[in-house]
């Protein structure tokens, strides 16, 4: 009997660590199987003045708020956006409906921001709110290719999702915030 109890824990121990590494090994399979999407947007419309650090304009904000309801039922892992008012009063409806916190990149940096989320392990859909001058070459880098053309200086509704897959290349979608 005495003998019986110790055999009976060690199986026991054996089994429970075979479900624990059975159960680790398809969350690995299914996390890899999670493509890595990205949202790219140019900031809404700015107002029309000389300041180098612009509001949003009464249209911007509008936008704003279309893009928070068109993406109200998409997770978001994360929000990235420059640091400049036009960039962060895009986002903030969005922010605040999603609870998150706007982190912010530099756009002479944007090229090493993006290596860092390709490479890093997490899985899922980050937004990333630029500018005219920015945004076009971050969807070519994902891409790998130039497929984007620049986007025009009166242009402040077009939102491009890129999806980088497990396995096979990259997707592009583009869309239009509603008018």
């Amino acid at each position: 009997m005495n003998k019986i109890i110790p055999c009976l824990l060690l199986c026991l121990l054996i089994a429970v660590t075979s479900i624990q590494l059975q159960a680790q090994q398809v969350q690995a399979k299914n996390t890899a199987t999670i493509p890595k999407t990205f949202i790219l947007l140019r900031h809404a419309e700015r107002e029309q003045n000389l300041s180098a650090d612009p509001e949003l304009s009464v249209r911007g904000q509008q936008q704003a708020e279309k893009l928070a309801q068109l993406l109200k039922d998409q997770p978001l892992t994360a929000v990235y956006a420059t640091p400049y008012r036009r960039t962060i009063n895009t986002a903030a409806p969005l922010v605040a409906q999603k609870g998150l916190n706007t982190q912010f990149y530099e756009p002479i940096k944007a090229a090493d921001l993006l290596e860092q989320l390709k490479e890093n392990g997490d899985k899922g859909t980050v937004l990333l709110v630029g500018h005219s001058n920015t945004i076009p070459s971050m969807v070519n880098t994902l891409l790998g290719e130039k497929t984007v053309s620049p986007i025009a200086e009166d242009d402040y509704g077009v939102i491009y999702i890129v999806t980088l897959p497990s396995a096979g290349p990259p997707s592009l979608v583009t869309l239009r915030l509603p008018e």
